[in-house]
């Protein structure tokens, strides 16, 4: 396939250069995407060129493919995790790499419509500061799961518009304030949820995660850090979630609770339904949590992060938190309830509008809390087979739904 293009300064099709392939979305709505040849791409200033050993499938794809939304110029190539090896670095380097390190990287193809920075293809130019050395002893198809899950945890998390988090440290300095800061993490089994529950937890000692998943994924949840998990599908999920977070805050929960690890189990003290008028059960019961009059030392609200972007349910629970702010992986839908403040979050701009936050995230963090193991590689990837011919497969499970796993395609070496 000749340069989709035609004149951008991203590609070369030098017969020295590797030969490379892509899986081409060739315009709106096309099924299967076409694997084909691509033009080598030309590493610019403070660029890389990364020969990919694997790639990840991400929500984005499919809806993407779906909808022919987001991308104006066609042919194009979608994919937005990569791992792999440098085999070029342009110029003006800040001299973190050098040929043949191993690396991952969130590439920029989809925000800037560029297939040269599309991930689903042998060769993909990517951004220094969106790249991350990995030990030598994880393997690619492991590592891939990250770049976009963290690019998308952190830009909900700490950009000052959003949660303004504290950015991560690894490993954390200080005992923190002893003032906690809960926020709740609405889909943490997704890749972006594991990443927002083990970022936000590893922001500083302060903070406590309420989380929610399915049952099934409990045990996921607490290991990346969740303070305490509540059962999304529970017909009680708007109670358990308040009484989860008036506890992490350090209330009594709004009712006898147990936190367990699993469904928190709220009994009303008294008067109705656990919610009040407007919760499973109607009546009076335990008083929103986040209202004026709080206890001296209880920890405050932080907001929520909806990974899934899933508004319905989390809109309502915040309104009966007493309001505050959400971020969302999508752009929330219907109306929004009075005292809840709702945004859409876009992982390219950590680098485009805050990059002190891709610097500190991609240069210093991710790099020293993968070789402490302070990081999880998670969710475990689910490797659907190998080759660009896989990536269209990956796309067609990614939409149909995968739990606690992240679809991944191994590239030939």
């Amino acid at each position: 396939m000749t340069d989709p293009q035609n004149e951008s300064a991203a590609w070369t099709t030098s017969q020295t250069q590797p030969q490379n392939q892509a899986a081409w979305i060739t315009g709106p709505r096309q099924r299967p995407l076409t694997v084909d040849a691509a033009p080598y791409p030309k590493p610019g200033r403070h660029q890389l060129v990364i020969k990919n050993h694997a790639v990840a499938v991400n929500p984005v794809d499919w809806r993407v493919q779906d909808n022919g939304t987001f991308i104006q110029n066609y042919p194009n190539i979608l994919g937005e995790d990569v791992a792999g090896e440098v085999v070029e670095v342009g110029e003006h380097s800040d001299r973190r790499f050098t040929k043949g390190d191993r690396v991952i990287a969130y590439p920029l193809g989809l925000p800037r419509d560029d297939p040269a920075q599309g991930g689903f293809q042998r060769y993909t130019l990517v951004e220094e500061v969106l790249t991350a050395p990995i030990p030598a002893s994880l393997p690619f198809e492991r590592a891939v799961v990250l770049p976009l899950a963290v690019s998308t945890a952190a830009a909900g998390l700490f950009q000052p518009e959003m949660l303004n988090l504290d950015l991560p440290s690894a490993p954390q300095t200080g005992a923190g304030t002893g003032k906690t800061r809960t926020i709740l993490v609405w889909g943490a089994a997704s890749s972006v949820g594991s990443a927002a529950v083990q970022l936000a937890r590893l922001s500083s000692p302060d903070v406590r995660v309420v989380a929610t998943s399915s049952a099934k994924n409990f045990d996921f949840v607490k290991s990346l850090g969740a303070t305490e998990v509540v059962d999304y599908k529970s017909p009680h999920v708007m109670a358990d979630v308040v009484a989860a977070v008036d506890r992490a805050r350090g209330g009594g929960g709004g009712g006898v609770g147990e936190a367990t690890g699993a469904r928190a189990t709220v009994t009303n003290r008294g008067g109705g339904g656990a919610m009040g008028g407007g919760g499973p059960g109607g009546g009076g019961g335990a008083r929103d949590v986040g209202v004026d009059g709080e206890p001296e030392g209880r920890g405050s609200f932080a907001g929520a992060f909806d990974a899934v972007g899933s508004s319905a349910e989390w809109m309502l629970i915040i309104q009966k938190l007493g309001g505050g702010r959400v971020v969302s992986t999508l752009t929330p839908s219907g109306d929004v309830p009075s005292g809840v403040e709702a945004r859409s979050v876009f992982a390219a701009t950590i680098a485009t509008k805050h990059a002190h936050i891709a610097g500190t995230l991609w240069r210093e963090f991710i790099p020293r809390a993968l070789e402490e193991g302070k990081l999880q590689t998670k969710p475990e990837p689910f490797i659907v087979g190998e080759g660009l011919e896989k990536v269209q497969e990956g796309i067609d499970v990614q939409r149909r739904g995968v739990s606690a796993k992240k679809v991944v395609v191994k590239l030939t070496a």
